[in-house]
């Protein structure tokens, strides 16, 4: 019996660590995986950096680009991706001069949230519009007590609620603004449920949900991008590099559209297109 006993014993050690020697080979395993993947993504990124900067076209590498130099060249760049073998992404910028087909009214909105009550609530709001004018820049008073201002990615601090609009009187303004326009963003369900209004989708233009945007920056397309990559790819412009500041994030929104401005509207006109009556058989019409 007790060699018996040994012999189980020891069979059950053996086991035990075989199993722990698979997990460790699993878990190794999957390390190399994630590194893989983020070597990959860093190398997508640089490409991108070097696209918009022109290397990938010949015009030779240079420095990053400052604001001011890439929101007086918006459209100098237009077609870094389109002759970029690297990334093999389609273009959309073609037709950037003709600019017909763009939607009168066009303005740009980012907001800043604090935390109340397990929620968020609206704490900045910035409005520009296609020129880059500013057509509305205040703090706003959330209407219950702040928990938590997040200042470290908003940049809201507790005396910018001193100087801040009553949420009502805010909010009827950012809605008399917005109506009848075309309103660019990134994210903007987040944006339009702090302000607490809905928008007619076919009025949205969100630099967060339209995908040609995810292949021409290299990103995933199952994954929504941040405004941050975006602009880092596809305006080789540097934003939120400490706090959130919306101002720069609308501007940012605004100037990735008007790259793409006019692939986008037509891109949404050729998904509109096949909605046709022509197109559909009779049979399934509805009867009167």
């Amino acid at each position: 019996m007790r060699h018996v006993r040994k012999s189980l014993e020891g069979s059950e050690t053996t086991d035990s660590g075989s199993t722990d020697i698979l997990r460790m080979k699993g878990r190794q395993r999957r390390m190399k995986r994630k590194k893989k993947r983020s070597g990959s993504e860093k190398r997508r990124m640089r490409v991108c950096v070097k696209a918009s900067r022109g290397c990938l076209t010949g015009s030779g590498c240079g420095s990053v680009p400052s604001d001011s130099e890439s929101e007086s060249s918006v459209s100098d760049n237009s077609d870094a991706f389109a002759s970029c073998d690297i990334t093999n992404r389609p273009s959309l910028a073609i037709e950037t001069s003709s600019l017909e087909c763009l939607p009168r009214h066009i303005v740009a909105i980012d907001c800043e949230m604090v935390s109340v009550a397990n929620k968020s609530a609206l704490a900045k709001c910035t409005i520009i519009d296609y020129e880059e004018r500013v057509l509305f820049d205040h703090y706003v008073r959330p209407e219950q007590q702040i928990r938590d201002y997040r200042t470290k990615w908003s940049g809201i601090q507790p005396h910018h609620m001193k100087i801040g609009l009553p949420h009502k009187e805010a909010v009827q303004k950012i809605k008399a603004i917005l109506e009848g326009c075309v309103v660019i963003g990134h994210d903007l369900g987040h944006d339009f449920a702090a302000i607490g209004m809905t928008h007619p989708s076919s009025s949205i233009r969100d630099t967060a949900k339209f995908p040609p945007l995810r292949e021409l920056a290299g990103l995933k397309r199952n994954w929504s991008p941040s405004l941050r990559n975006l602009a880092l790819c596809l305006l080789g412009r540097k934003i939120q590099c400490g706090s959130h500041c919306s101002l720069e994030d609308a501007r940012a929104a605004l100037d990735i559209y008007r790259k793409y401005a006019a692939a986008w509207e037509k891109h949404l006109l050729d998904k509109k297109f096949w909605f046709h009556d022509q197109f559909w058989p009779e049979d399934i019409a509805p009867s009167n």
